[in-house]
């Protein structure tokens, strides 16, 4: 491992990508990256990135000869082409005032509470894994109000039957919040959405 990183360290070449060499912070030297709007069936350049200039519309190799400028008004890049085939910035998703809450499936089980713990009604709902769903959901630029819905009875560990059968009986669930276990010591979190 060692040996492979030093050899990589040396390079010093000139590739499909650009300059390949690294300074002795094993840094890139130079580094620059294209910047695309991918659309449609295809792609188009609208700008270059790099740590010497920043954002541009030129090449970077160009602008290497220059002083460098990083200065904001500097920053430019062609306009990106959104779906539609407008320059038009879309204004996103808006959650609607009146809209149903986002409704989250989770296990009411027995073991590791740490991970997923349903006290008394579907609002008190704790673990690290709800702690690491809310956290995401706080970071969407919208609001999105979310239900928990519990899934078995507390007593032993809800299975697949146990979900579809809240599918079947009319509770419709949007996301589901999962832990599995699958040895003794390692476990697994996934967010289904439906």
């Amino acid at each position: 491992g060692d040996q492979l990183l030093q050899q990589l360290l040396l390079t010093n070449m000139t590739g499909l990508t650009g300059l390949v060499q690294f300074n002795a912070d094993r840094n890139l030297v130079r580094p620059a990256y294209d910047i695309l709007n991918v659309g449609g069936t295809g792609s188009r350049l609208i700008g270059h990135w790099s740590n010497y200039s920043g954002l541009s519309v030129s090449s970077p190799e160009i602008l290497y000869r220059k002083p460098p400028n990083t200065s904001t008004s500097a920053q430019q890049l062609h306009s990106v082409v959104w779906p539609g085939d407008t320059t038009t910035k879309p204004r996103g998703w808006v959650f609607p005032n009146n809209g149903q809450p986002l409704r989250v499936g989770v296990p009411n089980k027995p073991s590791f509470r740490e991970l997923v713990s349903v006290g008394k009604g579907p609002d008190n709902v704790t673990g690290y894994s709800v702690d690491i769903f809310n956290a995401a959901i706080k970071l969407l630029p919208y609001p999105v109000p979310c239900q928990f819905i519990t899934i078995g009875d507390g007593s032993k560990n809800p299975n697949y039957d146990d979900i579809i059968s809240r599918i079947a009986t009319n509770v419709c669930l949007h996301a589901l919040l999962c832990f599995f276990d699958y040895f003794a010591s390692h476990h697994l979190i996934f967010l289904f959405f439906l």
